[in-house]
């Protein structure tokens, strides 16, 4: 969805077409052509104001303008492969994580393109909703690091129970950090404090969402053997199950 929940973009497995819906009437407003090169599968996102989304798919990165339909630009993407994607705040550069990299690119009338060499693959990012956090999780280390946008220096490293690290996710208000990482083959949620790296709670969890006010962290738990599976609210204030 776009971030005002105006627009649905849907990409089906092994098509070359994304299409974008008006989810107010439930018409189609453009079909996309995505371009294929190598690797398999992609990522797409919208940007934060709603007025572009980004494709990453194999060795291609392609912008397209979300009300006309048309496309922006297609940039490279470095080593043919992208494990996760996130927009800065302001929607004007994207952030892609891959093997043993971090891909920054501009999308102004000068694109700006800047590889960052890295040591083990990136498996996830996230970037804080006011541009102060850049989250990137690890493929195959069981950690987060917290880096500063404003001098991309490493501020807080977080120890996960598992690895490698499958989504991150900040609060609206940029205040609590979610990571999912893999715990013996099943998936194990947990929540920080973004700004001091304290675990706050941590949860045998398929799937997590943030209500868009930030109230509340929805959560699908896993069935145990004297627990059926169940939806939980987790409230963000009182760090309670609600």
């Amino acid at each position: 969805f776009s971030p005002n929940g105006r627009f649905l973009a849907t990409w089906s497995a092994g098509a070359e077409v994304i299409r974008l819906w008006d989810t107010t009437t439930g018409q189609q407003l453009h079909e996309f052509a995505v371009e294929r090169s190598c690797g398999s599968g992609g990522i797409l996102t919208f940007s934060p104001d709603g007025q572009t989304f980004a494709v990453v798919n194999g060795s291609t990165i392609q912008f397209f303008d979300v009300a006309s339909g048309t496309p922006l630009q297609t940039l490279e993407n470095a080593y043919c492969f992208a494990a996760d994607l996130a927009f800065n705040p302001d929607s004007r550069a994207l952030y892609v994580a891959g093997t043993g990299y971090l891909n920054i690119l501009t999308i102004a009338d000068e694109p700006f393109h800047q590889v960052v060499p890295g040591g083990s693959p990136l498996s996830a990012l996230a970037i804080s909703p006011d541009g102060t956090w850049l989250a990137k999780g690890y493929e195959a280390e069981p950690l987060v690091e917290m880096q500063s946008m404003a001098n991309d220096q490493l501020q807080l490293t977080l120890k996960t129970a598992g690895q490698p690290i499958t989504a991150l996710s900040f609060s609206p208000d940029g205040r609590l950090l979610v990571t999912q990482s893999e715990v013996s083959n099943s998936p194990m949620v947990e929540v920080w404090h973004a700004a001091s790296g304290d675990l706050l709670a941590s949860f045998a969890v398929y799937r997590f969402a943030f209500r868009p006010d930030g109230r509340y962290l929805a959560l699908s738990l896993i069935q145990t053997e004297t627990e059926p599976p169940a939806i939980v609210l987790w409230d963000t204030k009182t760090f309670q199950v609600a």
